[in-house]
């Protein structure tokens, strides 16, 4: 699926950002006092708060550590320990043996598609390597990175992702009906998903609440095209609503971390990634079971690969919508904003035309450019 592609290759731009910047750490900006156990700790807190912004955003377990590692070492801490796991950035500080190491751990409490303040960061970090960033006015700034609200009101972010929904609806060669389904069904989904977010309920039963209200409208729309003979799919509606529900899972991550060497990390996130997807899976599941009692018309649960490009155009313009609504969702940059549709629009053209060429959808997915 192209826009699949789209989101990631998005994100993990964003999310090497900040590491594309991080080099063998210079020259220590001014040497420390080993023996000031409170600007040792101040420059140790500084470090950890920096890497806590980058792992919540899902930046793999080598990245996060390079750079706590280097703001660390620019600040004069070179000698340093850090273990990073999947919610938890722990560091320890060698000062010689005549004095006990420094040490400080942080935990990672949330996880947030915010680029704009990943991006803010990866600034930071750049001036700390450029410029004589003490560390009390760098803790000023990270603090008021982290303090500022988001770009775009929440309700912003609803709407790009229910336009992202109604833009993959139309990539899969839905109508206009079913498309316009999809976006009403992701706002429901979004909004209700923030309420119960806001009483503690776990991810899970958010993401099974999620793939019930997905399937509902399938529902009705599959009983009402039975009954009024409307030539409509309403699978690609919970398509459409999974899609959504996926693209802020750290599937790109728990690979990053398997292949760099840190499986502890990488299994845990795949795990939560398997989690998530079982409680969509449960919560469709669950209502289309119940519809199936009460004689409803269940749709099929199915998608069938189109490989024709008759309709490209449309699949272009949907793959430019779905690549700008997912950076709209994740409170993107303008900049960002400016350069996404371009990435979707030509990663849809590629998708499609190596498509159809008879390749299946997962080498396509490999060798479309990004």
């Amino acid at each position: 699926m192209p826009v699949v592609s789209q989101a990631v290759g998005l994100l993990v731009a964003d999310r090497q950002a900040t590491a594309d910047t991080i080099v063998t750490a210079p020259t220590p900006l001014q040497p420390i006092d080993l023996t000031d156990d409170a600007r040792v700790a101040e420059v140790l807190d500084l470090a950890v708060r920096v890497g806590e912004v980058v792992l919540a955003s899902g930046t793999g377990v080598v990245d996060t550590t390079t750079t706590v590692r280097f703001i660390a070492a620019t600040y004069g801490l070179s000698r340093c320990s850090i273990d990073v796991t999947y919610d938890a950035i722990r560091i320890w500080a060698d000062r010689g043996p005549a004095l006990p190491p420094a040490s400080t751990m942080r935990i990672v409490h949330y996880r947030a598609l915010d680029f704009t303040r990943l991006a803010a960061v990866d600034r930071l970090t750049r001036r700390i390597r450029n410029e004589v960033v003490p560390p009390n006015q760098a803790r000023a700034a990270l603090d008021a990175i982290t303090s500022a609200p988001h770009p775009y009101h929440r309700w912003t972010a609803t709407a790009a992702w229910s336009l992202m929904a109604a833009a993959i609806a139309a990539l899969l060669g839905a109508g206009a009906l079913v498309a316009a389904v999809s976006f009403a069904t992701t706002a429901a989904i979004d909004r209700t998903n923030r309420v119960l977010n806001r009483y503690g309920l776990p991810f899970f039963f958010q993401h099974m609440v999620g793939g019930a209200i997905a399937a509902m409208p399938a529902i009705v729309l599959a009983s009402l095209a039975a009954r009024l003979r409307i030539d409509v799919d309403p699978t690609l509606i919970i398509a459409a609503g999974i899609t959504v529900l996926l693209s802020g899972l750290q599937l790109v991550g728990s690979v990053q971390d398997a292949i760099t060497g840190a499986p502890i990390t990488a299994t845990a996130r795949m795990l939560e990634v398997m989690m998530m997807t079982g409680g969509i899976i449960a919560g469709i599941a669950l209502t289309l079971h119940v519809a199936d009692l009460l004689d409803a018309t269940v749709p099929p649960v199915y998608l069938s690969s189109a490989r024709d490009i008759t309709d490209l155009p449309v699949k272009i313009l949907a793959g430019a919508v779905a690549a700008l609504a997912f950076a709209l969702a994740c409170y993107a940059e303008r900049r960002a904003l400016a350069a996404a549709p371009g990435t979707g629009a030509a990663r849809a053209i590629s998708f499609n035309v190596i498509q159809h060429g008879g390749i299946g959808p997962v080498i396509t997915n490999r060798l479309a450019p990004t």
